[in-house]
């Protein structure tokens, strides 16, 4: 969960996004896993714990700072061939942001299908 709400910051989306997680169950639920630990690195607790975990990234936020968030970027490259490549302007790019305009599109299909289909509408 914590990763999920780290990645809606991260990436600013807001409530018309959708982010999915998986909750596991408890580690605990998993006798032959604490064994084959045990057997491997010893009866775990909290000292053993906090040795496994000394490399891991001492960011708190778990988050990849080299590389850029990968809406960011989409956006970047959906401007340069909608607006610099196609002539489309900037707010017809801007106005795809809304959820609207995507149900709009979709009331479309059957235009869309026949001028596809007939070179008309």
């Amino acid at each position: 969960m914590l990763a999920a709400i780290k990645t809606v910051k991260y990436y600013k989306l807001t409530a018309d996004d959708l982010v999915v997680t998986v909750a596991t169950d408890g580690f605990d639920r998993y006798p032959s896993v604490l064994e084959w630990l045990a057997g491997r690195e010893g009866t775990q607790n909290r000292d053993l714990a906090l040795r496994s975990n000394r490399d891991l990234p001492s960011r708190d936020d778990g988050l990849d700072p080299r590389r850029p968030p990968a809406r960011s970027a989409g956006t970047t490259k959906k401007y340069y061939t909608w607006v610099e490549q196609q002539g489309k302007t900037v707010e017809a790019l801007q106005m795809q942001r809304d959820p609207d305009f995507w149900r709009e599109q979709r009331g479309r299909v059957d235009e869309i299908d026949n001028y596809s289909a007939n070179g008309s509408a």
